[in-house]
């Protein structure tokens, strides 16, 4: 029986922690969907994210798809789900969204994060790096 796992998250932006966490989901599943959340005032452009997974991932392995969301699984309803492809399982490392997913009694498993930078540490880089800039220090 072939399994598909759902894998939702913002993906902004995205990062080698997030591409190796789908490859080793990849290897355990026959499908995996990958879902990246869209929402205002994102850091990285939507189009850009999809373009880095769809590089990146579709070298690797052919039993991804990518596509956009606008379903905060953290949040959602059954009546939300029922926009998403057909999916076995939902997999997630964002505590709030297992939560809700067993709330809802939807099929659930916690992904491991792979470690390393995280999207938080990113954009406060960023953030900083644009003060520094800003402020002409250091040079």
């Amino acid at each position: 029986m072939s399994k598909t796992i759902l894998f939702s998250g913002r993906f902004d932006p995205v990062h080698l922690s997030h591409i190796r966490t789908l490859q080793r989901i990849a290897r355990e599943y026959d499908k995996v969907i990958v879902c990246v959340l869209d929402y205002p005032d994102r850091f990285e452009p939507i189009n850009d994210t999809l373009k880095v997974l769809r590089d990146t991932l579709g070298c690797c392995f052919g039993n991804y798809d990518i596509m956009v969301n606008t379903v905060n699984l953290e949040h959602t309803t059954h009546e939300d789900m029922e926009t998403l492809p057909a999916f076995d399982v939902i997999g997630t490392g964002n505590q709030a969204v297992f939560f809700n997913m067993t709330k809802l009694k939807i099929p659930v498993v916690a992904v491991k994060r792979t470690p390393g930078y995280n999207g938080t540490d990113i954009r406060n880089w960023h953030e900083l790096c644009r003060f520094v800039e800003e402020r002409k220090m250091f040079k």
